[in-house]
């Protein structure tokens, strides 16, 4: 498994001597407090913005490992005979289903292209499909 890379500390709360609120009037209309002002709090937005795409990278690449081993897991446990068996392990494991269900069809879709003809349909049933269905019954 890969280890995770190192993020530079993001600044939760902006410090009290850059906030406008705290700043005088005369400070305000200061171009240089103003400047320094400025390009402090924008170094403090690109340090976020870059640990968000960062982070959201980082998510991306477990979200696709986490729904290939779902979509696995899910494959055991739906089953004919197995009772619920998906619904009853995600909740053990206090994995949320609509969760666990959306990274499994969208391992599913990147799979589409690679199962063979027929594996997985988009479409709907046509009443031929249905009746099929009700005469095997």
């Amino acid at each position: 498994m890969a280890t995770a890379e190192l993020v530079l500390p993001i600044y939760i709360d902006i410090p009290p001597a850059l906030q406008s609120a705290n700043c005088t009037p005369d400070e305000l209309q200061n171009e240089a407090f103003l400047t320094d002002q400025i390009e402090t709090l924008w170094r403090i937005r690109q340090c976020h913005a870059n640990a968000i795409k960062t982070d959201l990278k980082g998510m991306r690449s477990v979200d696709k490992t986490l729904g290939h081993l779902l979509f696995q897991m899910k494959s055991l446990l739906v089953k004919p005979g197995r009772n619920g068996g998906w619904s009853s392990w995600l909740a053990d494991k206090k994995v949320a289903r609509s969760s666990a269900d959306r990274l499994v069809n969208r391992f599913a879709k990147s799979i589409a292209p690679k199962l063979p003809q027929g594996a997985v349909s988009e479409q709907e049933p046509t009443e031929a499909d249905i009746g099929k269905l009700f005469g095997a019954v």
